[in-house]
């Protein structure tokens, strides 16, 4: 069957069961450049996609009419709207126009004519013509007729929204460009934000930044798909002819593109607040961001699941917004801007998603209320992150400053010990029994260990641990000294960093059994003494061990040096101490 024939047979039925009632054939003037077509048309939303024209044609009461400037049917999933509207041009002279759909990432548009002629355009039917994104259709409407058409359009990766105005091209040209112009002027103030904000990255390596870096570059390339502003860098690397698959692939990615700008938005959010000091803000954070990344991981082509991630970043930007509040009432540092920051950035967002949904603004006037929010949320979040860098250049300087402080402080402290060891030496010598020359001696190797702790401390960048295994070989080499005439070897093994404070426990009890075992462990014969320090399931292991003669420790462990020892392991170090004597001696000290 023809389709003239088709259409008559259409006509007939339709004029028969009197659906046409209500249908308005819209005149077109010659001096008119843009006339608005939706209100006069009628609709059908086609759920499954499962209508054809032919079937369309014989079943004309599907349509309904349509009362505004303006249709949003909000984010769907292969639903087919379609348009039916009909042109007369009374004047005596052909009437040139282009038909005019403003959305310029929909993904199927197919116009067909009731002369036959057929028209297809759409993010999948590329390419695009003088460089206007949105799509249009030449019309030309001879004199003194009229003609009806039917529009289809189906669109699955973005939300099916549009103005249906027949217009002059020069009027279409300068709508596009001056869209193009403002959105543009966002697009380069957010990539330049990210260049900026990138170099700080570089600089600082706080992960604040990368976060930062990475969010804002998803949310404004997802907004460049979203806009169809990518089509000018595609159309840099890509023929006519590749174009359309390059669009598809990116249209799909839409979900991932969303989804990355939700996670690294999270991410810096956390960083930036310090979100771990509050436990359970910092979980409901973790659990959006599995959220994020499950929903990423399942959607493929027969699951896509855009919209959902869509509304897992309304409630993410909603709960964000409630966490700002709660920082800025508990005087959180730079919750103030926080606030400001996101509070515009949720309003934006809001009412962007209100205006694809088709819930805002009857006639679709769109403010470009989206790229103002998320440029101005982006320039002030910079500029706080460089008053961040402002105060971690002021913080480094305060803490190079303080770590050569401290460093001076252990060398004079270091100083100090040795100075009060001479000074004791010289009151006391003339004055002591050989007995109490040898005690002296051995108090003066106390002091000299606390002193080679702060010596070490000195010389190393960290001040807080410091690595055991060159501590104990010093103390024990200074011990060896006083006992040069035995022939006494000691090994030291374990590359453990331990706390200052218990390394100076350690040298006190480490200097109190070497000097015990060099005493009275060999009686003048030769020996070994094997120290080693180990760590094991988050406990630090200490043992000393001789090939001596060994010692009835039942006898001696009420001595001052045995008894020291048990004292600082068990009060100083919060350990356990075990001894074996049967063959030489071995003491085994643990602590966490």
């Amino acid at each position: 069957m023809k389709f003239e024939t088709r259409l008559f047979c259409s006509l007939l039925l339709s004029l028969f069961l009197g659906f046409f009632a209500d249908a308005k054939t819209i005149d077109i003037y010659p001096n008119e450049a843009d006339v608005s077509l939706l209100e006069h048309s009628e609709i059908f939303m086609d759920k499954g996609t499962k209508q054809t024209l032919d079937e369309l044609l014989l079943h004309p009461e599907h349509f309904s009419a349509f009362t505004h400037s303006y249709i949003n049917n909000g984010y769907t999933t292969n639903e087919a709207l379609w348009v039916r509207f009909s042109l007369k041009n009374s004047s005596d002279k052909p009437i040139e126009r282009v038909l005019h759909i403003d959305n310029p990432i929909l993904d199927s548009i197919t116009l067909y004519a009731s002369d036959g002629s057929t028209q297809n355009a759409g993010l999948l039917s590329l390419p695009m013509l003088e460089g206007i994104l949105d799509f249009y259709f030449p019309v030309v409407l001879q004199p003194n007729s009229s003609q009806t058409y039917h529009l289809r359009v189906l669109s699955n990766s973005c939300s099916t929204n549009f103005h249906l105005h027949l217009s002059t091209k020069d009027r279409v040209w300068q709508k596009s460009l001056t869209k193009q112009l403002i959105q543009g002027a966002a697009l380069a103030a957010l990539a330049t934000l990210i260049i900026y904000n990138l170099i700080l990255f570089l600089f600082t390596l706080e992960r604040v930044y990368l976060f930062y870096v990475l969010s804002t570059f998803f949310i404004t390339y997802n907004h460049l798909s979203y806009t169809g502003m990518n089509l000018h860098l595609f159309g840099l690397f890509y023929t006519a002819q590749e174009l359309p698959d390059i669009i598809k692939t990116d249209a799909y990615l839409g979900v991932y593109y969303i989804g990355f700008a939700l996670i690294f938005t999270l991410l810096f959010v956390r960083e930036f607040m310090s979100i771990k000091e509050f436990a359970k803000i910092d979980l409901m954070l973790k659990v959006q961001i599995a959220v994020a990344v499950l929903l990423m991981v399942l959607s493929c082509d027969t699951f896509y699941l855009l919209d959902m991630l869509i509304y897992a970043g309304l409630f993410a930007t909603a709960f964000i917004f409630c966490v700002a509040l709660f920082l800025f009432i508990k005087k959180h540092e730079n919750s103030l801007y926080f606030l400001i920051g996101w509070g515009v950035n949720a309003l934006g967002q809001f009412f962007f998603l209100l205006y694809n949904m088709g819930t805002y603004l009857s006639d679709g006037n769109y403010w470009y209320f989206y790229e103002i929010s998320i440029t101005f949320e982006a320039l002030l979040f910079s500029i706080v992150l460089a008053k961040k860098l402002n105060h971690t250049k002021a913080l480094a300087v305060a803490l190079s400053t303080k770590q050569v402080l401290i460093r001076e402080l252990h060398h004079r402290v270091k100083n100090n010990l040795q100075f009060i060891v001479s000074l004791y030496r010289l009151k006391l010598k003339k004055h002591l029994t050989p007995e109490g020359r040898i005690l002296l001696k051995e108090a003066e190797q106390n002091i000299l260990s606390i002193g080679k702790i702060h010596e070490i401390l000195y010389a190393q960048q960290n001040l807080s641990h410091l690595e055991a295994s060159p501590y104990i070989h010093d103390l024990v080499g200074e011990i060896q000294k006083s006992f040069a005439a035995q022939n006494i070897t000691v090994s030291v093994k374990g590359e453990v960093p331990i706390r200052i404070e218990q390394a100076l426990y350690c040298g006190i009890i480490i200097n109190e059994l070497v000097t015990n075992a060099m005493k009275y462990a060999f009686d003048g014969k030769d020996g070994h003494i094997a120290i080693s320090l180990a760590q094991d399931a988050g406990e630090i292991v200490l043992s000393l061990c001789d090939n001596g003669k060994g010692f009835d420790y039942d006898t001696c462990e009420h001595s001052f040096g045995l008894s020291l020892i048990r004292r600082l392991v068990e009060e100083e170090l919060r350990g356990t101490m075990s001894v074996k004597t049967d063959k030489g001696s071995c003491f085994t000290l643990q602590w966490s």
